[in-house]
C-alpha cells in the first residue's frame, strides 16, 4: 500500500473514531472496505438526545434511528428503525401519524405503558398508537396498552389503510375498547379497529371490555388478515376471536385461536361475506 493511501486511511480513521469511545486496543484498518464498515457502524449508533432522529439518513440501507419518544415522528417517504424500547409511563399520549411510503421496523423492540381515555372527546374520536396506518409496520411489540374511545379503537391502529401493511407485530396484555354503541360503525380490535390493508403474522393477547363489535385481530375487515393468532380474555358479548366482521371484500385465512374466554359462544370469525379459509 502506498504512503499516500496509508496517510488517507490514518486520517479517515482518526476522524471516524472521534464519534466513538476510545478503543481499548488499537484498530488497524487495512482497506477502504474496513473504513466503510466502520462508517456504517457509526451511522447505526443511535443518539437518544438528538432530534428529530437519533441517526441514519432515512434510506432502506441506513434508516432514521429511534431510541427516544421524541424521535417517534414519522415523515412520508422515509425508513425508520427502533433501537430501544419506548416506555410511555407518565406521558400524555396522542395517536401518531403514519402516512404513505413510511417503513417502520420495530427491530424486535416494544412500545409499552400507554393509557389514554378519549371518551367524551370531540377532537379525538378514534384511538390507537397510530391513528391511520398507511405505511409498513413490521417486527414490533406492544405491551400494556389501554385505549378507551367513543368510536374506533385499536391497540396498534384505529385504521389500517388500503396501502397499509402490519407484519410480525405482537400485542401483549393490552386493551382496545370502544364504548360508543354497538352500531356497525363502532369497532375495536387487537391490531386494528378497521382494516383495509394487509395484516399478517401477528399475535394478540387482549382483554375486551368495551361494548362495540370486537375482534381479537380486527374488528371490521375489508382487506387481508392471514396467519395471525390471538389469545384473549373476552368479556364482551359482541366479540369474535380473530375478526368480528369480514366484509365481502375481505379475506381471512390461516387463523388460530387460544381461548381464555368466560363465555363459550365466541366464534373465530363473526359475520363473513368474504373469503374465510382455515379459520374454524
Amino acid at each position: 500500500m502506498t504512503t499516500g493511501i496509508r496517510s488517507t486511511l490514518a486520517l479517515t480513521t482518526m476522524i471516524l473514531l472521534t464519534a466513538c469511545e476510545a478503543p481499548s486496543e488499537q484498530i488497524v484498518l487495512e482497506s477502504t472496505a474496513d473504513v466503510a464498515a466502520l462508517q456504517n457502524e457509526i451511522e447505526d449508533l443511535c443518539d437518544p438526545s438528538a432530534l428529530p432522529n437519533g441517526g441514519g439518513n432515512g434510506t432502506a440501507e441506513h434508516p432514521f434511528l429511534i431510541c427516544s419518544i421524541g424521535q417517534l415522528k414519522l415523515e412520508e417517504g422515509y425508513h425508520y428503525r427502533l433501537e430501544s424500547d419506548l416506555d410511555f409511563t407518565g406521558v400524555t399520549f396522542q395517536p401518531i401519524e403514519f402516512g404513505l411510503n413510511i417503513v417502520l421496523d420495530g427491530n424486535g423492540y416494544e412500545i409499552r405503558n400507554i393509557t389514554a381515555d378519549y371518551r367524551g372527546s370531540f377532537t379525538q374520536l378514534s384511538s390507537g398508537v397510530f391513528k391511520i396506518l398507511s405505511g409498513h409496520l413490521k417486527n414490533m411489540r406492544f405491551r400494556n396498552i389501554d385505549f378507551k374511545s367513543s368510536s374506533r379503537s385499536g391497540v396498534v391502529a384505529a385504521t389500517v389503510n388500503y396501502d397499509g401493511i402490519v407484519e410480525n407485530v405482537k400485542v401483549y396484555n393490552s386493551s382496545a375498547r370502544s364504548y360508543g354503541t354497538t352500531s356497525p360503525g363502532m369497532f375495536a380490535g387487537g391490531i386494528a379497529a378497521i382494516n383495509y390493508g394487509t395484516i399478517r403474522d401477528c399475535f394478540t393477547s387482549i382483554i375486551s371490555q368495551g361494548v362495540a363489535n370486537f375482534g381479537g385481530i380486527v374488528g371490521d375487515n375489508y382487506g387481508l388478515v392471514e396467519n395471525s393468532d390471538s389469545e384473549n380474555t373476552l368479556t364482551n358479548f359482541y366479540a369474535a376471536r380473530v375478526v368480528n366482521y369480514n366484509r365481502y371484500e375481505g379475506t381471512v385465512r390461516d387463523c388460530q385461536y387460544r381461548d381464555h374466554s368466560p363465555q363459550t359462544n365466541h366464534v373465530t370469525v363473526g359475520w363473513s361475506g368474504g373469503i374465510k379459509e382455515n379459520c374454524d
